[in-house]
């Protein structure tokens, strides 16, 4: 009786104190625009497998999938990502173009 006591006292404690910290973390800027050209140029030069300086359909194809993802919706979401990025309807994305793309903002 005493332990499961204590053991809900400790993890009373513990989500208390984390409600406490979560008010005493500051908040999170958002990265430069520096920041946002240098990660948006990893992304491209990862996906852009054979550095070409492009992008093509099948390389954008091929880049991974995130976990628990549905497979049919990430290849719908690619195929429109294709056709709003490849703004000079070439068949390739540059990195001017991909740089000048904005990222969807999340609903709040």
């Amino acid at each position: 009786m005493k332990r499961t006591i204590l053991s809900a006292v400790a993890v009373m404690t513990v989500l208390t104190a984390n409600v406490a910290f979560a008010g005493d973390r500051p908040e999170r800027t958002p990265p430069s625009p520096e920041k946002i050209k240098e990660m948006k140029t990893a992304m491209f030069k990862k996906i852009d497998s054979n550095s070409d300086g492009s992008i093509s359909k099948e390389e954008l194809e091929a880049a991974p999938i995130p976990k628990h993802a549905d497979e049919q919706k990430v290849e719908k979401r690619r195929e429109m990502a294709f056709e709003k990025l490849d703004t000079n309807s070439d068949g390739s994305i540059s990195l001017e173009e991909f740089l000048a793309a904005e990222h969807p903002k999340k609903p709040m």
